[in-house]
């Protein structure tokens, strides 16, 4: 099995400001991946289950910038693979992201 691209993720907490980020892509940027991973809870998109329309728009910025492609890892209480999880498993809009199938 022959891999095509390779990703890395990126894990760090980064709260306390785009700069840091900034630093992490680019740091990331070096090691060569063909795409990272980011999680919006770790970048502060996303906080008391609202999107940060502001600090979204920061960090969208700084993903553009960076010569990356990027997937996006679900918050860890998410579980897709839990079926009666519907009521709790959302999308940022209200939706459910599952529906139990009959």
């Amino acid at each position: 099995m022959a891999f095509r691209s390779v990703g890395i993720n990126l894990l760090r907490l980064l709260l306390e400001g785009v700069s840091s980020l900034a630093d992490a892509l680019e740091a990331l940027k070096i090691a060569g991946p063909d795409f990272a991973e980011v999680w919006p809870d770790h970048l502060g998109v996303i906080l008391g289950g609202n999107l940060d329309a502001e600090r979204a728009q920061s960090v969208r910025e700084l993903l553009l910038k960076t010569d990356l492609a990027y997937t996006v890892h679900a918050p860890l209480e998410v579980n897709l693979m839990d079926l009666t999880a519907t009521e709790t498993v959302r999308s940022p809009r209200g939706s459910a992201l599952i529906h139990p199938t009959s």
